[in-house]
């Protein structure tokens, strides 16, 4: 079972059995209020948990509870924790957002960048708040040759070029010897490729904008991690389960659905629940209509996703 922070938890507020912390802002709670904890700073009406339902429970990996110690998750020794740290929207105070998106994957005993944002300062402004620096990275995957996945790069590299950049192979040629010329090595992908053990591209996608998503095992299930989908986001799923060969149980980052047409939409929101999707964190370019639509159809097998969202699972 996937579990969400967007806040340090204390752990004694979690119960096994549920899957999500609503807070909700209002009165103080004593309780929550410890020397050094960021909650000093928050005022709460209620914490409420929300208990899964039984096909969400059936649907999702066995996860262990979210331990959280100050502001760094405190994980396992073999699990995968992916914290979005550049997006248009936020889930928690003190993080900037601008148009982009970017997410660290720890998956292996490898940090991977999947996208850079638009903002290199900003990027690395939100990944030191949420405990990350360039140094930590391994490899970086960045998604399709536009401004607001890519603007970041430079500003990593420059303190950290001791990285593999996987790209598709479409990228400007000036673009790649760019990334040459800053230290890193550069793979290009065409086809599927395997990144690292349980780690794949979905290799090279889509017509006039080619795109590749990542995808990472989770025990006996597959994360697909996009950009902006521009391919169509449940083509893309529906790839990424041939290329990992095992069934989807997250799908989050950009669903390029931002002004598509009500049947667009819920084309979409329909392919994604058949293919067997178990949770959905649309975000970026997924628009605000199209956000909603998936949070009434999946219910509590929807995330909020946003900068500062933190999602673990044990492997």
């Amino acid at each position: 079972m996937w579990m969400s922070a967007t806040l340090p938890v204390p752990a004694g507020l979690l119960r096994m059995g549920y899957n999500e912390l609503t807070i909700e802002v209002g009165r103080a709670i004593p309780d929550c209020q410890a020397p050094g904890n960021a909650w000093d700073e928050l005022l709460f009406r209620h914490v409420r948990l929300v208990r899964e339902d039984g096909a969400a429970s059936r649907a999702l990996a066995s996860m262990p509870l979210l331990h959280t110690q100050g502001e760094q998750v405190v994980k396992s020794d073999h699990s995968v924790t992916i914290t979005v740290v550049f997006d248009n929207n936020t889930l928690r105070p003190g993080l900037a957002t601008a148009w982009g998106f970017s997410t660290v994957v720890q998956h292996g005993g490898r940090t991977v960048l999947f996208d850079t944002g638009g903002d290199g300062q900003m990027l690395l402004a939100n990944m030191a708040a949420l405990g990350f620096t360039p140094r930590d990275l391994d490899v970086i995957v960045l998604s399709h040759d536009h401004a607001d996945h890519t603007g970041g790069l430079e500003a990593v590299l420059e303190q950290n070029a001791q990285v593999t950049v996987y790209l598709p192979q479409a990228f400007r040629s000036g673009f790649k010897e760019r990334v040459r010329a800053l230290g890193a090595q550069v793979t290009e992908v065409t086809g599927p490729l395997e990144i690292a053990p349980g780690l794949w591209s979905t290799g090279h996608m889509g017509g006039s904008i080619i795109e590749q998503g990542l995808v990472l095992q989770t025990g006996d299930d597959l994360v697909v991690i996009t950009g902006c989908a521009h391919p169509g986001i449940v083509e893309m799923v529906r790839k990424a389960s041939e290329v990992g060969q095992a069934d989807v149980s997250l799908v989050m980052g950009g669903f390029h659905l931002s002004g598509a047409s009500t049947a667009t939409m819920q084309g979409v929101v329909s392919g994604l629940d058949e293919l067997g999707v178990a949770r959905v964190a649309p975000c970026h370019c997924t628009g605000p209509d199209a956000t909603r639509l998936f949070a009434a159809v999946f219910g509590e097998r929807y995330q909020r996703c946003g900068v500062g969202l933190v999602l673990q699972q044990d492997e």
